[in-house]
């Protein structure tokens, strides 16, 4: 469930990521330009999913992860801060206004 989940955080915060980059604001016209850019970055987030179910960590021990995380925020050019909680991370797109979006993602793996 929770690789589940952190790959759905992270599908809409690409997503998110690239509207604000090509400047495409979402409105009912443009669903159709959300859904495309979604579809073309599939095949890079089952490439992360696949990756984080190969590799899981407990919690606080998420050092691996928080690793690779960081690593795909900067071929983003993503700004984050690190250390939150010992391996949290929270990055930031877009540029200061009135409207926000948050985004919260488990990225620990429960013991089995």
């Amino acid at each position: 469930f929770r690789s589940h989940r952190i790959i759905l955080s992270l599908q809409i915060f690409i997503v998110v990521y690239k509207i604000l980059q090509t400047q495409i604001f979402i409105s009912m016209t443009s669903a159709s330009k959300i859904i495309k850019l979604s579809e073309t970055i599939l095949p890079s987030l089952v490439q992360i999913r696949e990756h984080l179910h190969a590799h899981p960590e407990l919690s606080f021990q998420e050092w691996e992860t928080s690793k690779f995380i960081k690593k795909q925020l900067q071929e983003l050019n993503i700004p984050y801060t690190e250390n939150w909680a010992k391996t949290g991370i929270i990055a930031t797109i877009g540029k200061s206004s009135k409207r926000v979006v948050g985004l919260r993602a488990d990225m620990d793996a429960l013991p089995i």
